[in-house]
C-alpha cells in the first residue's frame, strides 16, 4: 500500500500468498505471466531475484537477480517476452 500511495497510484493491493522468501517461484511466475496489466511485485529475497529470472528466461530458471536491501526493478513485457530494463538501489 505504501508503494502505491507514494507513487500517487490508485492501483488496488492485493495479498497473494506464495512470495516468502522460501516459497517456490514458480506459481507466481505462472501467474504474471498470464497476466496483462502492469503490475508491482513486492517480496524478499532470494525469492524475488528467482522470479525475474524465470520471467526473463521464459520459465526455464537458471538466471536470478541480485536485489539489495529495498530495491526496485523494472521488468517490461512485449508478447510473452520479459526484458530486465532496471534496478534501483536505495543508499
Amino acid at each position: 500500500m505504501l508503494l502505491a500511495a507514494g507513487l500517487g497510484l490508485s492501483a488496488r493491493c492485493v495479498e497473494r500468498e506464495g512470495l516468502e522468501p522460501e516459497d517456490d517461484p514458480q506459481g507466481v511466475a505462472r501467474a504474471l505471466m498470464a497476466e496483462q496489466r502492469a503490475i508491482a511485485v513486492v517480496g524478499h529475497q532470494p525469492h524475488l531475484g528467482v522470479l525475474a529470472g524465470l520471467l526473463v528466461a521464459g520459465g526455464h530458471g537458471g538466471e536470478s537477480f541480485a536485489f539489495p536491501k529495498a530495491g526496485v526493478m523494472a521488468l517490461h513485457r512485449d508478447g510473452l517476452q520479459w526484458r530486465a530494463e532496471w534496478i534501483s538501489r536505495s543508499r
